[in-house]
């Protein structure tokens, strides 16, 4: 048995590949193509699409390096992706992107912060925490003021790790809790909370599915396995966000 693990990174791709003891089999990274975009002081965006474009690369290359260890892609059992929390990404009907992910570390929200904790008092007093700019909630309340005409088309907001599990799988509908965190989800009743459609307009059927890191999602899509050499019989587990992946690799 042999397992991927997937991270998206600010700054790259990184794909490893273990056997069921925990070696290390092999490792890849690719560097994400960096934007010429000229954004306002305290923006960070990215395309999705150069979030893919690393990434395949990277998993073709993992798939390379395991054929020379006499290991074929069929062997892989299972796959689970993690990456920053707080990114989010608009998505239109049919799962395309139809602005640049706003960054865990875009601060233009600060206001719309603001907002959501007026919306949350109670939610905040339970959790014992409060909304900042570095959440994703907050980046979508921005776009609803800022940008109407995004926040009309977006039928789905998708955290980075969401969309990967989506191009692997095909379904972009699904996150888990740890990365839903930050979008505002309840940890405690596992739900979401009634304050961001009532309070904030934001609808909570354009919210994903969320599950446990570790259930299974789905298996690999013929389209990705075309892509990439992946195999359709290897399963999609839900992740979790970087900071926690790397509590639990500690």
């Amino acid at each position: 048995m042999y397992v991927m693990g997937i991270d998206l990174g600010t700054g790259g791709a990184r794909v490893v590949v273990c056997d069921g003891q925990g070696k290390v089999i092999t490792t890849t990274n690719r560097e994400l193509n960096s934007s010429d975009v000229k954004l306002p002081a305290g923006y960070h965006e990215q395309y999705s699409d150069d979030w893919w474009d690393a990434l395949s690369i990277a998993i073709r290359e993992a798939l390379v390096n395991l054929n020379n260890h006499h290991i074929n892609s069929e062997e892989i059992t299972a796959i689970s992706v993690t990456s920053t929390s707080g990114t989010i990404l608009p998505m239109d009907a049919d799962y395309v992107a139809i602005h640049p992910a706003l960054m865990y570390n875009d601060s233009r929200s600060n206001r719309e912060a603001d907002q959501v904790n007026l919306a949350a008092v109670s939610f905040n007093q339970q959790h014992g925490r409060s909304f900042n700019a570095s959440y994703a909630l907050a980046k979508i309340c921005w776009i609803k003021n800022n940008r109407p005409d995004i926040f009309k088309k977006t039928k789905r907001w998708v955290h980075a790790t969401d969309h990967i599990v989506g191009k692997l799988t095909g379904d972009y509908g699904v996150s888990d809790y740890s990365n839903a965190l930050k979008t505002g989800y309840d940890l405690f009743n596992l739900e979401w909370p009634e304050f961001i459609e009532k309070d904030l307009g934001i609808p909570v059927s354009s919210l994903p599915e969320v599950v446990a890191p570790g259930e299974v999602i789905g298996k690999i899509s013929q389209k990705c396995a075309d892509e990439t050499g992946l195999s359709i019989n290897s399963i999609v587990c839900a992740g979790m966000t970087d900071s926690s992946a790397s509590l639990l690799a500690t």
